[in-house]
């Protein structure tokens, strides 16, 4: 069983720019590329999963995802990064693409993504842990079963008391984030 980080992808990966498709739109989040290589360090496994409604929305297509997924890919593996896996949900259910049009268990708060991850790798729940800017990604988290999760964002979680037996760590970058998962596994 292997020990997860689970990034979303706009607003932890990137700065968020709403339905980004293009490569020349993608800005990398200032401190991305230290805080994976820490993880990697932690022999953490590194997964990005995402919501993508903008293909269901016909904002853009499965294939210009794809083109900016796999740029993104090589951006890492140019620093010496490598992204274990990526997984996109490209479905909503009021999509104006009908063979995008569904309620599907991959769109996150639901867990489809991460299941689909277990069954390629084992995850060790006890050990794994969501990061994410948006309320769904933290809830993904919590309903996966993970050990905690870390919201990076200026304003406050709401509803977090819901989140019972849930470590969540509230942060206003990912310096601060390297900082609870150094605290977390004893690094120095």
């Amino acid at each position: 069983m292997y020990k997860f980080a689970f990034l979303d992808r706009d607003g932890i990966i990137n700065i968020d720019k709403s339905y980004l498709y293009k490569i020349s739109d993608f800005v990398f989040l200032n401190g991305i590329f230290n805080f994976c290589k820490l993880l990697k360090k932690l022999d953490y496994k590194i997964a990005i999963i995402t919501n993508q409604s903008g293909i269901a929305r016909g904002l853009y297509s499965e294939d210009d995802y794809q083109k900016l997924t796999c740029w993104m890919e090589k951006e890492f593996l140019k620093r010496s990064i490598y992204i274990d896996h990526i997984i996109h949900c490209p479905f909503h259910p009021e999509a104006k693409i009908s063979k995008y049009r569904k309620n599907s268990d991959l769109r996150k708060p639901k867990t489809g993504m991460i299941e689909k991850i277990d069954q390629i790798s084992k995850i060790d729940r006890r050990e794994s842990f969501i990061i994410g800017d948006k309320k769904t990604d933290i809830l993904c988290g919590y309903k996966a079963g993970l050990k905690f999760g870390i919201y990076v964002n200026k304003n406050k979680l709401s509803g977090r008391d819901s989140l019972r037996d849930f470590h969540l760590y509230e942060v206003n970058s990912l310096s601060n984030a390297s900082k609870i998962i150094k605290e977390i596994n004893g690094y120095k």
